[in-house]
């Protein structure tokens, strides 16, 4: 047994020497894990703030332009832009099946969770569901792998409880008003019953328009829920 985890380490050190470990974010060497000090630092300070209309992530001097969406959410936080160190990261996180980068991101959102008076009274964490379909291409719902570290560090319990039950086409290539139609009648609820008179906070990996948690609140307020947050790594 010892010389069994003696050979692995040995085998670890030397692919460490010809391959050194690689920053996921800004390609630079570092001595071990998939981020750097430097980008983890900056992960780790949102200063996006929130539109007090609409609930829409903003940015230090920015004014709103997206309550024309009238986003059923009260308040949503995102750590920060969708660009470096954060952008690369979702990519490698989403499309590369770096699912361990789910333990770094949910302890940043934690963190936003835990400096927001709002956000902190949540009853439970809703991940934005996948379509079976989309689930069996990638593996893995990445909305549900943040949930999951998050309810490990705030308790804030895990709920399941939305379902896709259209398989909409991607939303990147389209206009405001197409994202907001293709959104329609996305969801559905597994069980009422688990939600009711429940404040929940939305989990996703990116906010663009906002169309997708509109369209989850909007489903979950009509199956009874009390109110409706969000909780993104990103905005786009």
């Amino acid at each position: 047994m010892w010389l069994k985890g003696k050979i692995v380490y040995l085998a670890k050190a030397f692919a460490d020497f010809l391959f050194p470990p690689i920053c996921l974010a800004c390609n630079q060497e570092i001595p071990a894990g998939l981020v750097c000090d430097r980008c983890l630092h900056q992960i780790n300070r949102s200063t996006l703030g929130v539109c007090a209309r609409c609930g829409f992530p903003l940015g230090l001097q920015e004014s709103c332009q997206h309550c024309k969406i009238k986003l059923s959410l009260p308040r949503t936080r995102a750590l920060g832009f969708y660009s470096h160190p954060l952008l690369p990261l979702i990519h490698a996180f989403k499309y590369q099946g770096k699912k361990s980068l789910a333990k770094i991101f949910g302890k940043a959102l934690t963190g936003l969770i835990n400096s927001d008076p709002i956000l902190k009274q949540a009853d439970g964490l809703v991940p934005i569901p996948l379509h079976p379909a989309r689930l069996r291409e990638r593996g893995f719902n990445q909305a549900e792998l943040l949930g999951i570290e998050i309810a490990k560090l705030t308790g804030i319990p895990l709920i399941n409880a939305l379902r896709r039950q259209r398989n909409t086409k991607s939303q990147t290539k389209l206009a405001i008003t197409e994202r907001i139609s293709n959104m329609q009648g996305a969801f559905g609820v597994q069980d009422a019953s688990v939600i009711y008179q429940k404040k929940v906070i939305l989990i996703d990996d990116v906010i663009t328009t906002g169309a997708t948690l509109a369209s989850a609140a909007k489903t979950l307020f009509e199956n009874g829920v009390s109110g409706v947050f969000g909780l993104v790594i990103a905005r786009a």
